[in-house]
């Protein structure tokens, strides 16, 4: 089950990253919308990372796309449970990359008036999965 509700009435920003091999060849997938209309959709090989580096950046590159876009509240969804965890500040970050990463992703938060992050089943995020997916066959 979905971990937020089932309708926020947000904006939704959905997020995933992979890779081949950890670290391998990794790509990001973002895909942004509101209300049914796709306000923003990126995907892009990313060089070597590892899966959660890749998910981490695909967050961070789909933040900049809603502020981009002049979102100001937003839900992030994603199937990386310590991804949310740690962006709640539910979990200590460990990897120092990680860690960068989350910091960039901080950095961003005062310029929306909310954002919520939630977890997603891998099942529900098929399109976000999807972009990811064929930005690694470029990797």
């Amino acid at each position: 089950m979905r971990d937020g509700p089932a309708e926020s009435g947000l904006p939704v920003l959905w997020c995933d990253g992979g890779s081949r091999g950890n670290p391998g060849p990794a790509a990001i997938g973002f895909v942004l919308i509101d209300g049914g209309v796709v306000l923003a959709e990126g995907a892009h090989p990313i060089g070597v990372a590892t899966a959660a580096l890749a998910e981490y950046r695909a967050v961070l590159a789909g933040l900049t796309a809603a502020l981009d876009a002049r979102v100001d509240s937003l839900e992030v969804r994603t199937d990386s449970r310590l991804l949310v965890a740690h962006m709640r500040g539910e979990a200590p970050v460990r990897s120092e990359s990680i860690a960068l990463l989350a910091d960039e992703i901080r950095s961003l938060a005062p310029r929306f008036a909310l954002l919520r992050y939630c977890w997603v089943p891998e099942a529900e995020n098929g399109a976000a999965h999807r972009l990811a997916q064929l930005a690694l066959r470029l990797a």
